[in-house]
């Protein structure tokens, strides 16, 4: 394929890829307006769960103020769940044994007839009743003063996804980071690459709250906190990147499109607009030569040197005024190139 015929190609695909992406943004609208119902769910979801959290730390001072009537309540709800669960692993346990010696029963009677056993049978399960502890007033006091003070902090996605990375990769990239301590370069570069996947600093230092890979979150409520900052996740992360994956559906073709220009014109154009220029200089040449030709037919020999002449300042013209441009632009990216 030539040089003209690959760049009408591109550009007929940048054409394309254009009007691909113009189409793509204006049914951008109306098909998020017909999901709009769905998407106000999953963002009214997350805005519900913005106030549940905004109420919740704003009544604590309440709760702690009349800590014993709150307390009687979550006591209580945790006794009715245990006896509830009790109840439930009482009835499977029943249902079980009912069933395991209905078919021994069954499985007898057919040994008489002498016909065979059932395929299958169910072992008798002896399941074991859970007790689920109700809370002291100090640890419940405790545990919401930590909320009070912790909570506020997680107030975006992106303290949560620190929050969670960091407690998540702590115990292995923190030790990585702390090898490497007695070479300080090393120790900088993997701290500044590294210091988002652990808590506090890796540096084994003595006397120093959260230094030697101590900085662990352990007894704290970050994780209520992480729970309660659900909605900022839904807000800011989930309902964008809805948006951002239909949009990308929608001019997908088109990107790719402009994709493959650009990689187009980044490897090849250079190139190829050196080769268009060069062709269109020789097409230059080439015409004044014929007209120098077809000017020595008509008036004879001795008007060729003027006719030369005349034509060659001309091809000049062309050349320097028309082309030169392109070639310098040229010759100073090659000059570039070949500095770095």
């Amino acid at each position: 394929m030539g040089a003209l015929e690959e760049l009408k190609r591109y550009t007929k695909l940048m054409v394309f890829g254009a009007v691909d992406i113009a189409i793509g943004i204006f049914l951008f609208f109306p098909i998020m307006a017909g999901y709009s119902y769905a998407l106000m769910k999953v963002a009214g979801s997350g805005v519900c769960m913005m106030i549940f959290r905004a109420v919740f730390l704003a009544i604590i001072p309440f709760i702690l103020k009349h800590v014993d009537i709150f307390l009687d309540i979550v006591n209580v709800t945790l006794v009715f769940f245990d006896i509830f669960i009790d109840l439930v692993i009482l009835i499977i346990d029943f249902v079980t044994h009912y069933v395991h010696d209905l078919i021994d029963v069954v499985n007898d009677a057919a040994h008489i007839l002498g016909a065979g056993k059932l395929p299958f049978n169910i072992p008798a399960l002896s399941l074991h009743f859970v007790k689920i502890e109700t809370i002291s007033r100090q640890a419940f006091k405790r545990f919401l003063t930590n909320i009070e003070t912790t909570c506020p902090a997680y107030d975006s996605a992106d303290k949560i996804f620190y929050f969670v990375s960091r407690d998540t990769f702590n115990s292995f990239s923190c030790p990585l980071v702390r090898y490497t301590y007695p070479v300080r370069w090393i120790f900088d570069v993997m701290e500044s690459l590294f210091s988002w996947s652990y808590h506090g600093s890796a540096a084994p230092l003595v006397d120093h709250p959260g230094a030697n890979c101590d900085g662990g979150r352990y007894g704290t409520p970050d994780y209520v906190c992480v729970g309660l900052g659900v909605g900022f996740f839904i807000t800011e992360v989930l309902v964008p990147m809805i948006f951002l994956f239909v949009i990308l559906i929608l001019i997908g073709k088109g990107l790719i499109s402009l994709l493959r220009v650009a990689i187009f014109v980044t490897f090849k154009g250079l190139g190829y607009l050196e080769a268009l220029t060069m062709f269109g200089i020789e097409m230059v040449e080439s015409l004044t030569n014929e007209i120098i030709f077809d000017a020595v037919l008509l008036f004879g020999k001795r008007t060729q040197r003027m006719g030369m002449y005349i034509m060659s300042m001309m091809k000049r013209f062309f050349v320097y005024f028309l082309f030169s441009p392109v070639l310098l632009i040229v010759d100073r990216i090659h000059s570039k190139k070949k500095k770095v």
